[in-house]
């Protein structure tokens, strides 16, 4: 029996405008599960940021409901699912979305801030995160200093760095050249083998392809669900 990190049962998300409401999300149905690789695809307003918002606790469904490790966070306050977002979710942006003016090390550190543990703990974690994706010798420097791959690998370390239960990539190649996209992809897969549950949203079939699963979206709704490890690349039903 596999393990559910994540559980979404008939979520739907309205947005109303003055001219009436647009459904961005259809009643979906969805596990993720431990240890898998995920990615979600689909055209332009397909609905697949919207799901990614709600996976990562950045927005609320208008209906269903969402567990997370067998949390229901579908009624939490923003305070508890600011919580839920630093302990449970790490997050890599396809713009980076790190401290301009901070070190490397400080940008890691950040998630950590919020936790009871000394200096030297965080310090510790940081460091082990940086020289988890080869940038332990970058610590001190400042992100512009940075190549753009460069940048993500500290995005991911500091998603990283508090041991979340599962990482959202949001387009996390869409600013890289060919060479770098195939580094920071390398990385993803890296991860997954080490055991992190990973799920990233994106339009890019190449970059689908490192995913074992792959969800499509279309008009906010799951149009096809394929686990390509399982034997043959039968569809899963989640």
């Amino acid at each position: 029996m596999k393990d559910v990190v994540l559980e979404l049962k008939g979520v739907s998300k309205a947005y109303k405008f003055e001219d009436g409401e647009h459904l961005a999300l259809k009643s979906i149905d969805l596990n993720i599960y431990k240890n898998s690789y995920n990615a979600i695809t689909g055209p332009s307003g397909s609905g697949k940021s919207t799901l990614m918002n709600i996976l990562g606790c950045l927005d609320k469904p208008t209906a269903g409901e969402y567990l997370l490790n067998e949390q229901r966070v579908t009624n939490m306050s923003e305070a508890q699912l600011s919580m839920i977002r630093n302990r449970e979710v790490g997050f890599v942006f396809q713009n980076y979305n790190l401290l301009p003016r901070a070190s490397v090390i400080d940008n890691v550190m950040q998630p950590l801030m919020y936790r009871v543990m000394s200096q030297r703990q965080r310090v510790d974690a940081a460091m082990h995160q940086l020289e988890r994706v080869g940038l332990a010798h970058k610590s001190k420097s400042i992100p512009n200093q940075l190549s753009g791959g460069q940048r993500q690998r500290v995005a991911v370390a500091r998603a990283l760095v508090s041991e979340p239960s599962i990482l959202l990539g949001d387009e996390p190649t869409g600013n890289l050249d060919t060479e770098t996209t195939w580094e920071i992809m390398a990385l993803f897969d890296e991860l997954h083998a080490e055991g992190n549950t990973i799920v990233l949203v994106t339009h890019e079939t190449d970059i689908a392809e490192h995913c074992q699963r792959r969800i499509c979206i279309v008009d906010g709704e799951i149009d096809s669900d394929i686990d390509v490890a399982s034997f043959y690349g039968e569809s899963v039903n989640a």
